[in-house]
């Protein structure tokens, strides 16, 4: 697994996963279309913010972010297929170095 710094090309892909991660829980789908702005990730959110995500085999499978306005954790999404299988033990690992530096 690698950790590494999110890019703005990735945008769209944070932004399907946040929302697939989200729906795994049963949340209704009107629930997830209310919750639609705060699961898009943006470029300028990017631009703005650490976010961190973690790939497996060149393929996003989780990530994290923190807000630097309010320097808290934001966001944290694992692809459903991956949840269970030790990604969010290794992200809890890796997020304490990050937050100190926000």
């Amino acid at each position: 697994m690698l950790i590494r710094r999110a890019k703005i090309k990735d945008c769209n892909f944070l932004t399907n996963l946040a929302y697939k991660s989200k729906a795994y829980w049963g949340y209704t789908e009107d629930f997830l279309q209310q919750c639609k702005d705060d699961l898009t990730v943006t470029k300028e959110y990017i631009e703005e913010n650490p976010v961190y995500l973690m790939e497996s085999d060149n393929k996003i499978v989780a990530f994290y972010s923190f807000t630097i306005s309010e320097r808290k954790l934001y966001a944290l999404f694992i692809d459903p297929n991956y949840i269970g299988k030790g990604l969010g033990r290794m992200i809890w690992g890796h997020l304490p170095n990050k937050a100190e530096a926000v």
